[in-house]
């Protein structure tokens, strides 16, 4: 199965490693040593052999559990998940980042916004207008003072005056 995995990772000193699959359900892996012989491993159900000796004990059962590949669950088929459903959860996952990011972007431009407002003053001569518009209309309450006074005045005169005349002619 796997044949130059020296190759593979780009090292030419290191040994070319295959492992075929023998009869009966063994697993036979060629190594060579550097020397120019191959060491030749057996994986049964007896056990196992380098160069046709046989490997027991302790040593035999960590080679075996080594060489043993990993069994994972089969992958969920496509058809387990419904139609749309990647679409719905990845527009639900945008509008979550959307409106965390967003929240805090516009109420910081709504602040910005609020004090802008803040700051627009009235120009020089539109204040001074509307300080003279004050005085006047100041002016004109006590002119209406003044003459309320006046007529208060003089309707307690001719009330006075009334009175007196009113009693000549009794």
């Amino acid at each position: 199965m796997t044949q130059g995995s020296g190759q593979q990772r780009g090292d030419a000193a290191a040994p070319q490693i295959s492992e075929q699959p023998g009869a009966g359900g063994e697993r036979v892996i060629t190594v060579p040593d550097g020397k120019g012989n191959v060491n030749r491993i057996v994986i049964n159900d007896q056990g196992i052999s380098i160069n046709g000796e046989e490997v027991g004990g302790a040593a035999a059962r960590a080679i075996t559990e080594a060489s043993r590949r990993p069994e994972f669950a089969p992958a969920r088929a496509r058809k387990d998940v419904p139609n749309g459903a990647i679409a719905v959860i990845a527009i639900g996952c945008s509008m979550v980042v959307a409106i965390t990011l967003g929240s805090p972007l516009v109420r910081s431009f709504a602040r910005w916004l609020d004090r802008r407002g803040d700051q627009s003053r009235t120009p020089n001569d539109v204040a001074q207008r509307l300080a003279a518009i004050e005085q006047a209309v100041e002016l004109v309450a006590v002119e209406v003072e003044r003459i309320s006074e006046g007529q208060r005045f003089t309707a307690k005169l001719l009330a006075e005056r009334s009175a007196q005349d009113m009693e000549r002619v009794r």
